[in-house]
């Protein structure tokens, strides 16, 4: 079980989190961690290409630039959108 971040304890960590996300196109997705969130970070982790060799910012394969963002966050989660995704999107992300 993932606990709560209280900083006035100073003994619990961020949350951290990889994802993979059938999509395409452009959209959002919320994630649910059961908490409030004060503050969420999200980056690609691989992008574009379908295989293992294509790490990082791989814009040979893909028409436009992709984009991911934290577009809002709430008391259970977090909201990312996205853009101009092939197919597969795959990130990390932290919370707090």
């Amino acid at each position: 079980m993932r606990r709560r971040i209280l900083w006035k304890f100073g003994d619990s960590m961020p949350i951290y989190g990889h994802l993979i996300i059938g999509v395409e196109g452009s959209g959002e997705v919320r994630i649910i961690v059961g908490f409030p969130v004060s503050a969420a970070t999200v980056s690609f982790a691989k992008i574009c290409g379908l295989n293992d060799e294509s790490f990082g910012y791989d814009y040979q394969q893909c028409a436009l630039a992709p984009e991911v963002y934290v577009s809002a966050t709430d008391d259970e989660g977090f909201t990312i959108a996205y853009k101009n995704i092939p197919g597969v999107l795959e990130i990390n992300y932290y919370v707090s």
